[in-house]
């Protein structure tokens, strides 16, 4: 997108010694075209000496762009160009460089007596967004001639520039779990136009775009996050970051990360040596149970695993309460979940088919079978008991057994059995026969 500032004055003018021997007079006077001039006396042979562009660190550029040989008019009212909308002047420009309130234009003329010193037009206020590709600088003066007195009544500045898309790039995606991962990006430049949206693309094929799935965030130009949800556990995506601003889209690098997870979940569902499998560091597995159904976690367990099957059981066993209270009414389907992890794998099971009541618990009894073999954490099997007063309430994975001294008064056998389902990042499904249940 091509724009100009539009001719624009000049906020300073001055005379200035560091060329020639003659002082312009009235300098201020070239601010604006009303004919009240900036006059430096040079008698004959009209002509310019030096026009050259005043950088942002207030040296003068090289880049003489004088005409020396045309004699000036001795009428007042045009305004001769030097540079152009695609001139450059011999220098790389930033959008900073020409906001900046030392850029101008020194102009110098000459004559039979000497060459005047410069006469130096600043501090023009542009205002160019960051990120804008700067194209060209055209210098206009308005000057004429007469009884040997160089009259200069306007000096204006116009500056031409191109607005672009923003400039992106992709950073590793971190903080990768079963369902989740952080996408992370920068917006090293917004082109020259506000950043109006940004965030991360995935896909399952190379350069996915802003037309599949994305995930955004707030902000314009930087360092940015976003948490992208949602994922299928172990399972390879591509993703860029990408920005937008008026101009259009643009991307960053494809990179790609696998979601990690179980492997085979449903396989915890009795002890017949079929495990379900995650890459693991060490044998310690970490035990969580949740009443509100996912929503707070409670004190955190671990057991070990050795290279052997073994049956461990989780924390306090009879009396483990998780550092929390429960009655059997959090136990119930919609509830109660225990979750499995080690680092950022994790996996949720639910639906142990407990009956309500309001009877308080004295312990939550959760038994796992496995082993660990470097780097393979293997899970044969989860059973989960409830203690409320002298009852044991027992639901193991996959059994219809009710034990006959665990049912209250009024409940009939069957009641509090039922078989536990886990969350494949998509839906439950029953540990059984991997059938798609109902959350």
């Amino acid at each position: 997108m091509s724009i100009n500032t539009g001719a624009t004055s000049p906020g300073t003018m001055a005379d200035n010694a560091t060329v020639g021997t003659v002082t312009w007079t009235n300098p201020d006077n070239a601010k604006v075209s009303d004919g009240v001039f900036a006059t430096a006396y040079l008698n004959y042979s009209a002509v310019d000496a030096y026009v050259q562009i005043i950088k942002s660190n207030g040296t003068i550029g090289t880049t003489n762009k004088a005409n020396t040989v045309d004699a000036w008019t001795s009428v007042n009212g045009t305004y001769y160009p030097y540079g152009s909308s695609s001139d450059l002047w011999g220098e790389t420009w930033s959008a900073s460089d020409i906001n900046n309130s030392n850029f101008g234009v020194a102009f110098s003329a000459s004559g039979t007596i000497g060459i005047s010193h410069y006469l130096k037009a600043t501090n023009f206020g542009f205002s160019i967004p960051t990120g804008a590709t700067i194209n060209g600088i055209l210098v206009e003066v308005e000057k004429f001639n007469t009884s040997g007195n160089r009259r200069v009544d306007h000096i204006r500045i116009t500056v031409y520039y191109t607005l672009v898309a923003p400039t992106v790039t992709t950073e590793a995606v971190s903080l990768i779990k079963s369902d989740l991962a952080i996408g992370n990006g920068t917006v090293t430049s917004d082109g020259g136009a506000t950043v109006t949206e940004r965030g991360v693309c995935i896909g399952a094929s190379a350069n996915p775009t802003t037309a599949g799935t994305k995930f955004t965030t707030g902000g314009t130009t930087g360092a940015y996050t976003v948490s992208m949800t949602g994922l299928t556990r172990n399972t390879t995506y591509h993703a860029r970051a990408y920005a937008i601003n008026s101009v259009g889209t643009s991307y960053g690098s494809d990179v790609t990360f696998t979601t990690i997870g179980f492997t085979n979940p449903a396989n915890i569902y009795s002890t017949n040596n079929v495990y379900a499998t995650l890459a693991a560091t060490s044998g310690i597995l970490t035990v969580e149970v949740s009443k509100d159904a996912g929503a707070n976690w409670q004190t955190p367990k671990t057991v070990t695993f050795t290279g052997s099957d073994s049956l461990q059981v989780v924390g306090n066993g009879d009396t483990e309460l998780f550092g929390s209270s429960f009655t059997r009414a959090d136990l119930v389907d919609a509830n109660f979940r225990i979750r499995l992890s080690q680092g950022n794998i994790s996996q949720v099971y639910k639906n142990f088919g407990f009956s309500t009541g309001t009877d308080i618990l004295t312990g939550i009894n959760i038994s796992i079978e496995g082993n660990y073999n470097s780097p393979t954490l293997s899970l044969d099997l989860l059973e989960c008991k409830i203690f409320y007063g002298s009852s044991v309430l027992p639901v193991q994975m996959g059994s219809v057994a009710f034990a006959s001294d665990g049912r209250k008064v009024g409940e009939t056998a069957g009641n509090g059995t039922g078989t536990p389902v886990y969350y494949d990042s998509i839906s439950w499904r029953r540990t059984g026969d991997d059938t798609t249940v109902l959350a």
